[in-house]
């Protein structure tokens, strides 16, 4: 009975934990204020195996930000890039790259692909 007294001393009187933000200066005593400050201000979502950050148009989520990034401008940009041999296009230039080469037997740079008008 003593150690349960001490032990809500602790609880209650105490900070028993200090949560650090991984991506800016927030810090917190509770552990539920740091994974809603995590997914409110930086979009990660942290769980068992770590933080993921997770597109908030499919259900697709990334390690790193930098990933969901490269994620939402290749599959949910409204540029897109088109074959100059046919009518295939993408949003993502490396993909129609890959395109032109195999199907056109033509390599041609990222940077000489158009943008679909």
């Amino acid at each position: 009975l003593e150690n349960a007294t001490i032990y809500k001393h602790k609880v209650f009187s105490h900070k028993l934990a200090i949560y650090r933000c991984t991506t800016c200066d927030h810090v917190t005593d509770d552990r539920q204020a740091i994974l809603d400050h995590s997914r409110e201000s930086h979009d990660l979502i942290l769980d068992e195996s770590g933080g993921h950050y997770f597109c908030t148009e499919c259900d697709h989520k990334a390690k790193t930000k930098g990933a969901l990034n490269k994620h939402k401008e290749h599959v949910h940009s409204s540029q897109m890039y088109c074959c100059s041999f046919c009518s295939y296009s993408s949003a993502n230039p490396w993909t129609l790259r890959r395109h032109t080469k195999t199907q056109h037997n033509t390599d041609i740079s990222v940077k000489d692909l158009r943008h679909k008008d």
